[in-house]
């Protein structure tokens, strides 16, 4: 069908602009599940005649929660927007529903403490690239040994555009630095093949040590949890680390910059817990200083003279 070949020559586009594969392959999925869509229900495919009322159909019709409709519309919208210049999704004017609220896990220092106390070598190194650098899942089991310059710095490729994705190039903390030391001498000792590629976290198989998968990390920290009788998701160590910044009063837009975000409110409205002692300080001194008003009778004196004025002038009344 001419109109697929469109969506191939879009994505053949998109690959030239530096996409990763992953993306491209998302995308041609979401577009060619809309496009098969509208092609049973007898509607144009063409992207010069798809109009409003269709985008409003695929957005009754589609058996996706309506987050997963809202991506799928906006990426057919993308390719209509290539081939034509026309943005045809805002024309439909579709009332989304307010997205419900995400269920975001934060552990603290305490629970951190916990998790580090059941772990050995390995998990050390787990939890430490991730609530001490703040290093996503993907990325933990992304980096290899090579990635750890002579100065003490690691290379992460990250998320972004290009062969590689974003790359950052991280100082890494003593403390983290030690797990790792640790955790090579048990990985390099164990006789086994390493079929990982360098990678630093692996896992035992048969054959020998291999990457480890995303899924088996997930599950691997979650009965971590269970052990240490916390709940915790991967993505926690990495929310963990941005609040730990922020406790420590790091400027936010250094804690976005080590968090390698684009956008500073992604940094403060996913992974920032608020702190209840650092609002109780706020609230008991910082307010106090920044209106200037002391907390004696001597240092509020020219405001009890003023208030004395005022009720001899008449303008303000006893109760």
């Amino acid at each position: 069908m001419r109109d697929f070949i469109l969506v191939e020559q879009w994505l053949h586009h998109l690959r030239a602009t530096g996409r990763k594969e992953t993306t491209i392959e998302s995308y041609r999925h979401k577009c060619s599940r809309c496009l098969c869509a509208l092609e049973d229900a007898g509607r144009a495919t063409d992207p010069r005649r798809i109009r409003p009322e269709d985008m409003a159909f695929l957005n009754a019709a589609m058996d996706v929660s309506e987050a997963s409709r809202r991506d799928y519309l906006k990426v057919l919208n993308h390719w209509i927007l290539w081939c034509t210049g026309e943005d045809v999704l805002s024309r439909a004017e579709i009332l989304w529903n307010q997205m419900e609220p995400v269920n975001r896990v934060f552990i603290d220092e305490d629970a951190f403490a916990r998790l580090m106390a059941v772990a050995d070598e390995r998990d050390r190194a787990i939890l430490l690239l991730g609530g001490g650098m703040g290093l996503r899942c993907s990325e933990i089991l992304s980096v290899k040994w090579s990635d750890i310059s002579a100065d003490g710095r690691l290379t992460v490729r990250g998320k972004g555009h290009g062969a590689e994705g974003k790359v950052s190039v991280l100082k890494i903390p003593p403390m983290v630095m030690s797990a790792l030391r640790e955790w090579r001498i048990i990985r390099d000792g164990n006789g086994m093949a390493d079929l990982s590629g360098g990678c630093i976290i692996v896992s035992y198989q048969k054959a020998g040590m291999k990457k480890m998968a995303r899924t088996s990390l997930s599950h691997h920290i979650q009965r971590m949890g269970e052990r240490a009788g916390v709940r915790v998701t991967p993505h926690s160590l990495r929310r963990l680390f941005a609040t730990s910044l922020y406790k420590a009063n790091v400027d936010i837009v250094d804690i976005k910059t080590l968090m390698r975000h684009a956008n500073v409110h992604t940094t403060i409205n996913c992974y920032i817990q608020p702190c209840g002692t650092r609002l109780d300080g706020i609230m008991d001194s910082v307010i106090g200083q920044a209106l200037n008003i002391s907390h004696s009778i001597d240092g509020n004196g020219r405001y009890e003279e003023r208030l004395v004025g005022r009720r001899a002038n008449g303008y303000l009344c006893s109760l």
